[in-house]
């Protein structure tokens, strides 16, 4: 970062704040293009008040910016809004995902990507864990990275940075956080290189229940279609 004589810094102190990423984002890109240096504080004023040099962050305009969406602009919608019909709901899709076999998604095109949050046959891996651990196999990340490099893999982009940390918090002891950085464990290498199986949790994906003592429903990547294990 290029010094300037003009510096910002941004704190966010108290309890959780709806929408506080988009005003650190619209602030920092604001002050950046008017020509003033910006530095993040992490942690509130927690580490601050100890005189801690490491909760100081300079940030850049790609530190603060979501996935940038990769799609045309969409324009003039007013054209589309008078051309709408009216639509009656196909109840098939919903009754689909309602059931309790995976299997009943194939017929429903839309859930193509749905299927791949299945655990993996050979890793026991949904998806986004997967990228969630291919994105630390290269070294440790900060949050906000670690959100950056999951959702550039997803088309179109989908996913928030709350369920990417959510669920990489949901795979310890693949992935620790420490020190405000995301690192790969040495038994999340051997589940990403299909040495070791990553273990069952207790969840659900629309009408079916996985977990222990529950149907062993797996995405076959190769078949490209869910099997039953057990």
């Amino acid at each position: 970062m290029a010094s300037s004589s003009k510096r910002l810094a941004i704190l966010v102190g108290g309890g959780p704040a709806p929408g506080i990423n988009a005003v650190i984002s619209a602030a920092t890109i604001q002050a950046l293009n008017q020509g003033f240096d910006v530095i993040g504080v992490r942690d509130g004023f927690k580490r601050l008040v100890r005189r801690d040099p490491s909760a100081l962050q300079p940030l850049t305009i790609d530190d603060v910016s979501r996935v940038h969406l990769r799609h045309p602009p969409r324009g003039d919608l007013r054209a589309a809004f008078e051309a709408r019909q009216r639509v009656e709901p196909d109840p098939g899709p919903f009754a689909a995902l309602r059931s309790p076999d995976p299997r009943a998604w194939l017929e429903v095109a839309a859930f193509e990507r749905l299927l791949e949050e299945l655990p993996d046959v050979r890793t026991g891996l949904i998806r986004v864990e997967r990228e969630i651990l291919d994105a630390l196999a290269g070294g440790a990340l900060p949050p906000g990275r670690l959100f950056t490099a999951v959702a550039q893999h997803e088309e179109p982009p989908w996913l928030g940075d709350t369920a990417v940390f959510a669920l990489a918090g949901d795979l310890v002891p693949l992935v620790t956080l420490a020190d405000g950085r995301y690192e790969l464990t040495p038994d999340g290498s051997a589940v990403l290189a299909g040495a070791a199986t990553r273990p069952s949790i207790d969840r659900w994906l629309g009408g079916v229940h996985l977990g222990p003592g529950q149907p062993d429903w797996a995405w076959d990547p190769d078949a490209r279609r869910p099997v039953r294990l057990d």
